[in-house]
C-alpha cells in the first residue's frame, strides 16, 4: 500500500517503508518514520564527519607542505590520524564481512523447502534479508568513504 502524507505520526505508526526522493533519487529505508530519521541522522553526522576530517588533511597537508619537514608532534598527530583511518577502513572491511555472512545465512534459510513454502515464515526472513542489504549497502559507502579519506590523506 502506498499512501502520502504530512502527518508524521501517522507515517509513524503505519508505514513499514519509507522511500525518499530528494534531488531526483530515491532511496528506500526499511522502517518506520522514527527510522528513518535515525538514519538521516546518522548520514548527516557521517557526512559531517567525512567533512571534517578532509578539511583537517588538507591543512595538515598544506601546513607539512609549506614547512618541508614536520615536528615530531605534528608527525605524531599525522600518524595517529592516519592509524585512525587505517582502523576505519579495516572495521567497515570487517562489518561488510559479517553482514555478507549474514546475508548469505538468511538466503540459505530461505532456500529451505519447508520455509519457501510457508509465506507466514519467509515474509519476515524477506524483510530480515532486505533490512541486511540496506545495512551492507550503507556499510559499503562508509568502507568507500574511509577509503578514499585515506587515500587523499596518503
Amino acid at each position: 500500500m502506498l499512501f502520502v502524507s504530512h502527518d508524521r505520526y501517522f507515517i509513524n505508526e503505519l508505514a513499514n517503508k519509507i522511500i525518499s526522493v530528494r534531488d531526483g533519487h530515491a532511496k528506500i529505508y526499511n522502517g518506520n518514520y522514527s527510522y528513518y530519521l535515525d538514519e538521516k541522522a546518522k548520514q548527516a553526522a557521517a557526512a559531517q564527519e567525512a567533512e571534517a576530517q578532509k578539511a583537517e588533511t588538507e591543512t595538515t597537508s598544506s601546513a607539512s607542505q609549506n614547512k618541508g619537514k614536520l615536528s615530531y608532534q605534528e608527525q605524531k598527530a599525522r600518524d595517529s590520524q592516519k592509524r585512525k583511518l587505517e582502523r576505519a577502513v579495516s572495521d567497515a572491511e570487517a562489518k561488510i564481512e559479517k553482514l555478507e555472512a549474514e546475508e548469505q545465512e538468511i538466503q540459505t534459510e530461505m532456500e529451505n523447502p519447508d520455509i519457501a513454502a510457508s509465506f507466514e515464515k519467509l515474509g519476515p526472513l524477506q524483510e530480515k534479508l532486505s533490512a541486511v542489504q540496506e545495512q551492507l549497502d550503507q556499510a559499503n559507502t562508509d568502507w568507500e568513504n574511509a577509503l578514499e579519506t585515506l587515500d587523499e590523506f596518503e
